[in-house]
C-alpha cells in the first residue's frame, strides 16, 4: 500500500497510466504473460539471468504476487542479477535525462547499461 501511495504522490501520470492499463486484468493473467516472456525455448538451452536495477525491491514484490496466486516465479534465486552494482563497480552509471520512472524508459536505460558493460560506451544502440 505504501508503494502505491508513493507512486500516486510522486509520479501521478505514471500511476494513472498503470491503473488504466491494468483495469479488468487479473493478476494471474499478468503473471502468466510474464512467465511466457521469461521462458522461451532458447532459455532451456543455456543459463539465463533476470536483471533488475534494485532486485531487493522488484523481485520480492513479484515473488509475493506469484505466491498470492499459488505459483512459483519463473526464476531461481541464483538467476537474479543487479544492474545498480554494475553501474557502481564499473562506473557506467547512465541515468535518463528525465527520471520520471516511466517503466519502458527505465527498461531501455537498464538494457543500455548492460550493453555498455559488454561492448563499451562507444557501441551504437
Amino acid at each position: 500500500v505504501e508503494t502505491l501511495r508513493w507512486w500516486e504522490e510522486k509520479h501521478p501520470e505514471q500511476f494513472r497510466r498503470l491503473q488504466a492499463n491494468s483495469e479488468n486484468r487479473e493478476l494471474s493473467d499478468a503473471l502468466e504473460d510474464l512467465n511466457q516472456f521469461c521462458n522461451p525455448i532458447v532459455q532451456r538451452i543455456a543459463p539465463h539471468y533476470y536483471w533488475s536495477k534494485h532486485p531487493h525491491f522488484d523481485f520480492p514484490i513479484l515473488e509475493a504476487a506469484y505466491e498470492a496466486i499459488g505459483k512459483p516465479p519463473p526464476w531461481k534465486y541464483w538467476q537474479i542479477r543487479d544492474i545498480a552494482t554494475l553501474e557502481d563497480k564499473l562506473f557506467t552509471a547512465r541515468e535518463p535525462e528525465l527520471n520520471n520512472h516511466d517503466a519502458l524508459l527505465d527498461a531501455i536505460n537498464e538494457a543500455n547499461v548492460l550493453i555498455d558493460v559488454v561492448w563499451g560506451d562507444e557501441h551504437d544502440r
